[in-house]
């Protein structure tokens, strides 16, 4: 049996909790604590892996221009729910007086839905976020805020780590291009910096396990554009990526530098702890509609 850190809080059902802590101020001396529920009983996208990780560190970067703008997000795919579950803190610590629910975390399997409510429910989000078992192809009229009272807000998709099935690319491009022309949201191609008011996107991120293989003709298909967001955009410079591979834990606040540290994980890459140098294979990139004409 492996071994444990100490700061691991362990539960029943092979299940397991990642505590990470969220820095909210220019020192990084403000934090906020953020636990993660884990198994290591059902598929890997129970696992908190680094395309998570990164993503989580770009929303908390953009925190204040999600919140201020009322922005919805929706994550497709969300797993273990990481991203989602930080614009919610985020959500959560702001002053803004929000319409509804602001964050909808998705997925098509049931054990999504078990941890993410655990996760919901131990950092008490239940007032900023909520799960929708959700099938990727089945927008019209089935995914919650294409018809509420913050329909007219703007909408930031998130998807960390989705592409690895090649039958199931068409799907997720198709939900997305549905959702983003659906909100009337062009935007010039290089428009990828996150602001109050900004058209909506979707924010995806992904390791480059196959660099040969390339897709850019789906977007093209599906009236989709995508530009990668470099790391030093988000605050994720080279120098903290190095010190996550030497630490193998999260992202390391440097002094002046908010972030995104792990307080407590359990060791393994098969845990989906041991993220290692899969941080410096992750890559972020902004979608967005593109005239269909």
């Amino acid at each position: 049996m492996k071994k444990q850190k100490q700061n691991q809080q362990t539960t029943p059902n092979n299940q397991s909790q990642t505590t990470l802590r969220l820095h909210y101020n220019s020192s990084g001396a403000k934090t906020v604590k953020l636990r993660v529920y884990e198994s290591s009983a059902a598929p890997p996208a129970t696992h908190l892996w680094a395309s998570g990780l990164v993503l989580a560190r770009w929303v908390w970067h953009n925190r204040c221009a999600i919140t201020q703008s009322q922005t919805r997000v929706v994550e497709l795919g969300c797993g273990v729910g990481l991203p989602s579950l930080v614009a919610a803190t985020a959500n959560k610590l702001s002053k803004v007086n929000y319409v509804g629910n602001n964050v909808l975390l998705t997925d098509a399997e049931s054990f999504s839905l078990m941890l993410v409510q655990q996760s919901i429910a131990a950092n008490s989000l239940a007032n900023h976020a909520h799960f929708q078992k959700f099938m990727w192809g089945d927008v019209d009229g089935s995914l919650e805020f294409t018809n509420d009272a913050t329909s007219s807000y703007p909408l930031l998709i998130l998807a960390a780590d989705v592409l690895y099935n090649r039958a199931t690319i068409d799907a997720f491009l198709a939900t997305i291009s549905t959702l983003l022309h659906s909100h009337d949201s062009k935007c010039e191609i290089n428009e990828h910096v996150f602001k109050p008011n900004t058209p909506a996107r979707c924010v995806l991120a992904y390791q480059d396990r196959t660099p040969s293989r390339n897709i850019d003709h789906l977007f093209a298909l599906w009236h989709l554009t995508a530009t990668i967001i470099s790391n030093d955009e988000f605050g994720f410079v080279e120098s903290d990526k190095q010190k996550a591979v030497d630490a193998r834990v999260g992202p390391n606040v440097s002094p002046l530098n908010e972030g995104i540290t792990i307080e407590g994980c359990e060791e393994g890459e098969e845990t989906g702890s041991g993220w290692g140098a899969d941080l410096l294979s992750v890559v972020v990139c902004s979608i967005c509609a593109t005239s269909s004409e």
